[in-house]
């Protein structure tokens, strides 16, 4: 029985959302395309139905993640709270999500991934993140000495660092450690200056 157009957009959501989780959980090497078909509750077939390879639907997940993220963070300085910031910090660099890679950012998750998938995969990743960092120059609270866009990359690469080392270590002590040196550091910044308004 032929799948409506419906049922083919059911089934492309439900494969990308898979997907999302089990990449940033395990890593795309690690990752085949039954596990996701199951996953998602579907056949292989149906899968190369709607992603005609594992790098393709690798690059959707990228593009998806990569634009969600700064969604997230731009409802979060929307609200107008004036402690938005040093919220997310913490939320960010909180237990929850160190332990929780599958629901977690794609940042320190699949960025060794992308580096690796050549010049195509980088291309999407860095055309996505250059669309995140220009919307979210436009809300995080700036350093005195940086423009908007050097906050915004300097804090990427501080909180998504610290994720990707903090998940790495052995033990508990260390990786709390790593956490709060860049907590710390990453609310200095808002120290330095209040945040900015919504765009």
């Amino acid at each position: 029985m032929r799948c409506t157009a419906q049922q083919q957009q059911e089934n492309r959501e439900a494969i990308l959302a898979a997907a999302r989780r089990l990449f940033k959980e395990s890593g795309y090497a690690a990752v085949g395309i039954d596990a996701i078909a199951q996953s998602a509750g579907l056949t292989s077939g149906a899968l190369y139905s709607q992603y005609p390879s594992k790098q393709v639907l690798f690059e959707a997940v990228l593009e998806a993640e990569l634009l969600d993220f700064p969604r997230r963070w731009l409802g979060r300085a929307a609200q107008s709270a004036p402690d938005w910031w040093q919220q997310l910090v913490a939320g960010y660099l909180g237990k929850r999500h160190l332990n929780n890679a599958a629901g977690g950012c794609v940042l320190p998750s699949l960025s060794v991934d992308a580096a690796r998938g050549g010049e195509a995969t980088q291309q999407i990743y860095e055309d996505a993140l250059l669309e995140a960092v220009d919307a979210l120059a436009q809300v995080i609270p700036g350093a005195s000495d940086l423009t908007p866009r050097e906050t915004v990359w300097s804090m990427l690469a501080l909180l998504a660092g610290a994720i990707m080392l903090a998940r790495a270590t052995r033990t508990k002590a260390v990786a709390a450690e790593i956490l709060e040196a860049c907590r710390t550091l990453a609310l200095q910044v808002s120290a330095t200056q209040p945040p900015q308004g919504a765009a």
